[in-house]
């Protein structure tokens, strides 16, 4: 991306249409790198305890992004899209996307596959969060 702004780019758009989002980290690192300072996701496991994944620093891409999304945009690509929208103003275009705000986490302590919950910037709760809803698409 810095590449593309050294030489001009005035906007930014991402291609997240059938982007399964199978690798979380890159997915945060990205929106950090968009997204000015503040909290990009948080995981919430089954008894209802949050963890901040990720927080932005202040360092932001100042250009308007846009999202392209479909049905098969799932996982980090959806909270990579969101954070976008949510903290960087980014415009999400397509279809509403699987709805897969979910992640498996080998918990070492327990010995045992968890299931967490992905939480959209500033959500409190688990009704606040992307799976089963999918993001909305504006266009």
């Amino acid at each position: 991306m810095d590449n593309l702004l050294q030489q001009g780019a005035t906007c930014l758009v991402f291609d997240l249409r059938d982007n399964a989002g199978e690798n979380l980290n890159a997915g945060l690192v990205a929106a950090d790198y968009c997204v000015p300072s503040g909290e990009i996701a948080k995981q919430q496991d089954k008894d209802g305890n949050v963890t901040v994944l990720r927080m932005s620093d202040e360092n932001e891409i100042n250009v308007p992004m846009v999202c392209l999304v479909n049905g098969a945009t799932s996982s980090s690509a959806e909270l990579f899209a969101n954070a976008l929208r949510k903290m960087g103003g980014a415009t999400i275009v397509g279809t509403k996307t699987a709805g897969m705000g979910v992640v498996l986490s080998d918990v070492q302590k327990l010995g045992r596959l968890c299931r967490l919950y992905y939480l959209r910037p500033a959500a409190r709760q688990r009704g606040s969060e992307l799976e089963q809803r999918g993001s909305e698409a504006r266009y």
